[in-house]
């Protein structure tokens, strides 16, 4: 419609494809595509549960654990979210919880994975990426843990204390941890697909951690990864068809649109009318003042928008 109406260039509505931001998302679905075909995430899930899940509490807990230890793994919440979940409700099941308890455990994966990106600068490779490039700052992996590590894991505590707080436990819950212990057991040593996918992410974590010392985009080592997956005798993990079963389209879509929404009210003077209307002529000079201002604007732009990629 944009396009069509002539208030953007196609260059101008599709911008983000030109951008290694969205290569970098693909290469992260398909790195959690390989977590997911050679078990890796489903061991290390399994690792965690079997040791620690035991109640509704733990349960939610745990979430946000899985959710900081599979960042290092996948640089994206979307595929993260989505393969922690297809895990989880397999606990949902063998656990007997009710609907309203399965219901909460599910929503906690999603908000854990929010709370829980903003630690590593791949935790979320679309917004952190989008955030240090707006700011016209050159920040590598290992300086923005100076900078978020800190408020993120502030913010995680608090997210899943309110969590805890607002759902409660509505009914029983029975985990089988022997059941569970066998089934680790049945899974035997790591795999040539595990051990094939663990070499490569760490090859890609290593290079996302000297970022600063070879200048390459994180996007390009994800894609790099991908390939090597994909490579036969040194790879083999990744097939043809994880570009269609692997990847979520529709939210690549998605994200086009949400950039397009805020790169088109840039171009149409949209955005300096809402600036103009909704922020004061000032700014606070308290800097706790201003950072309430700007967290605040953030929220309504958000809520309208509905999108975190078009309120930046």
């Amino acid at each position: 419609a944009y396009v069509l109406l002539g208030l953007a260039t196609p260059g101008q509505v599709f911008q983000i494809w030109t951008l290694p931001l969205l290569w970098l998302i693909i290469g992260s679905f398909l790195l959690a595509a390989a977590v997911a075909k050679s078990g890796l995430a489903e061991r290390v899930a399994a690792f965690f549960v079997v040791r620690y899940a035991n109640s509704y509490r733990s349960l939610i807990v745990l979430t946000y654990v899985l959710g900081f230890v599979l960042s290092f793994l996948i640089p994206h919440p979307f595929p993260r979210a989505l393969l922690l979940m297809s895990f989880m409700r397999a606990i949902i099941t063998l656990s007997g919880m009710n609907a309203v308890d399965a219901a909460s455990v599910g929503f906690s994966v999603f908000v854990a994975s929010t709370a829980t990106s903003t630690i590593l600068l791949t935790g979320d490779s679309t917004l952190n990426l989008a955030a240090v490039g707006f700011s016209g700052v050159s920040l590598g992996w290992l300086e923005w843990p100076l900078y978020m590590a800190v408020p993120g894991l502030v913010a995680s505590l608090l997210m899943l204390g309110l969590h805890l707080l607002v759902f409660r436990q509505t009914g029983p819950i029975s985990l089988d941890h022997a059941a569970l212990s066998r089934s680790q057991q049945a899974r035997g040593p790591m795999t040539r697909a595990e051990k094939t996918t663990l070499a490569w992410l760490v090859l890609a974590l290593l290079l996302w951690m000297t970022d600063s010392l070879h200048g390459i985009d994180p996007a390009w080592v994800g894609l790099l990864v991908v390939v090597g997956l994909a490579l036969p005798g040194v790879g083999g993990v990744l097939e043809a068809q994880d570009l269609s079963t692997g990847v979520n389209w529709p939210i690549l879509f998605f994200v086009t649109g949400a950039l397009a929404i805020g790169t088109v009210s840039r171009i149409t003077g949209l955005s300096d009318w809402l600036a103009a209307t909704l922020l004061p002529a000032v700014p606070p000079r308290d800097p706790y003042g201003f950072a309430a201002l700007v967290a605040g604007t953030a929220m309504l732009i958000h809520m309208i928008l509905g999108s975190a990629l078009a309120s930046m």
